[in-house]
């Protein structure tokens, strides 16, 4: 997963550790496995997009972590997992928005679809985006998955983990964790002054994200820019756009 294929945008979805079927680690795992997120890429992005590596920051980004692989498909193991946490046929309140992010409605239907597939029943809604904030911010009746993207322009892990890793007890609005270890980490990596091990925390953090399955690890989706044959522009990396790159061949 060295290979830089992307972008800053990453679509996934916060699934709710606090409340309802997803509170089993075992029905998150199962979700993460039911998607054919390389089927995702190319259907819906053409190929403009890959697998993301378990995180919603790329591999430039400071407190990425390398170690970390996209979850596989494997919906027979999210079958079993389903089965052993006896939640094979129970119903997910999947709320999404229209109109927000590129190809979100289509995401989230498809994902219901593979979601159904593995047993399950969902509860698809995908609202209007003034809506669909008061349902992510609702801070008492949490959704089980609530589809979104992220785009971490600062390439800096602080803005992305004090907003959906941390604990909303601990002011993460957005957040449906509740983990005193992840507070704990995050905490510590926003007062360390030393690079070295403020990058370490936050590979302790990512890794603990994907091992507990807090998130549904969707797509790393890259930029697409529609140029004239008499224009050379040369993208930047953190997605700005100056007119002064332009320029007229």
């Amino acid at each position: 997963n060295s290979a830089y294929r992307g972008g800053l945008e990453h679509s996934f979805s916060i699934i709710s550790a606090v409340s309802g079927p997803t509170e089993d680690l075992r029905v998150r795992q199962a979700l993460n496995f039911a998607i054919d997120k390389e089927a995702l890429a190319k259907s819906l992005f053409l190929g403009f997009a890959s697998p993301a590596n378990g995180q919603m920051i790329g591999n430039r980004s400071f407190g990425y972590n390398p170690t970390l692989d996209p979850w596989p498909y494997d919906p027979k193991k999210a079958k079993d997992l389903l089965k052993a946490a006896g939640a094979s046929n129970a119903t997910i309140e999947f709320v999404a928005p229209n109109g927000r992010w590129a190809k979100a409605k289509e995401m989230a239907e498809a994902i219901a679809g593979y979601w159904q597939a593995v047993g399950l029943n969902v509860d698809l809604q995908v609202l209007e985006f003034g809506q669909y904030l008061k349902r992510l911010r609702d801070p008492v009746n949490r959704p089980d998955v609530i589809y979104a993207s992220h785009n971490n322009a600062l390439m800096e892990a602080e803005r992305t983990v004090a907003n959906f890793y941390r604990s909303r007890a601990k002011g993460a609005a957005s957040s449906s964790v509740a983990d005193p270890m992840l507070d704990e980490w995050i905490a510590q990596a926003a007062a360390e002054p030393d690079a070295a091990k403020r990058e370490e925390l936050y590979h302790k953090v990512m890794k603990r994200g994907y091992d507990e399955a807090y998130f549904l690890f969707l797509l790393n989706t890259q930029d697409v820019f529609g140029l004239s044959e008499r224009m050379s522009f040369e993208p930047r990396l953190d997605n700005k756009v100056y007119l002064k790159n332009f320029v007229i061949n």
